[in-house]
């Protein structure tokens, strides 16, 4: 039965692992920004057409911004200038998986599989959100909406607020994704056995279910 002990010794793992992830170690920011530009730049650098992308890392971040996004649209031409951050969400949601998966108490051949697989996870529903955050920014540059009101960059605007700013979508995220590589379908069932076993059962279930016998086998064993 799964006990108070482990569910403690889970928690503690964790808020020691993601703790030192999220500590503000000297140039871990700087470093983690220049990957984060380097990789944007690489990977959407000519996603949209007739545009030009460019993530560079800030010298001096304001508060928590510290990358501004270049967005030039070759057709107006009209240029926009996007502060973002690389850290939250995207630094923290990575920590917070890294730690979730090396927090969890199974076998040492299962967990380094988890953890690739979930930073390529990661990886990909990240690129989803850089590419709303691209088209949102290109909306901007009116290069497909001469009107900035239109209902589309409402909600291309829209979705980018819930995804870059809704604090529950930042915890959900990795927490699905460590529940889908760490709860296989064995761990799963092990704790819903764990939860029958500790949900009462109604009086007299156990003497109906011995009564119950088919009336055959009541004749012949008479």
């Amino acid at each position: 039965m799964l006990g108070t002990k482990p569910v403690l010794g889970f928690l503690a793992r964790f808020v020691l692992v993601y703790g030192t992830l999220i500590a503000p170690w000297p140039g871990l920011n700087e470093a983690f920004a220049r990957i984060y530009c380097e990789w944007n730049n690489m990977a959407f650098g000519s996603v949209l057409p007739n545009s030009s992308l460019r993530f560079e890392p800030i010298a001096s971040p304001v508060d928590k911004l510290d990358v501004v996004l270049e967005v030039t649209n070759w057709r107006t031409p009209h240029m926009v200038l996007v502060p973002l951050s690389s850290r939250s969400p995207t630094y923290v949601q990575i920590a917070f998986l890294i730690a979730l998966i090396l927090s969890t108490p199974m076998i040492p051949r299962r967990k380094l599989p988890a953890l690739l697989a979930g930073l390529l996870l990661m990886l990909l529903a990240v690129s989803v959100r850089q590419i709303i955050i691209l088209r949102h920014a290109f909306d901007r540059t009116f290069a497909f909406f001469p009107d900035a009101s239109m209902p589309t960059g409402t909600v291309s605007g829209t979705i980018r607020g819930m995804l870059t700013d809704d604090v529950v979508l930042h915890v959900m995220l990795p927490v699905l994704i460590w529940a889908l590589l760490c709860l296989i379908a064995t761990d799963w069932r092990s704790w819903l056995g764990h939860l029958s076993q500790r949900l009462p059962r109604p009086s007299g279930s156990r003497k109906r279910l011995r009564n119950a016998r088919p009336h055959g086998l009541r004749k012949s064993a008479g």
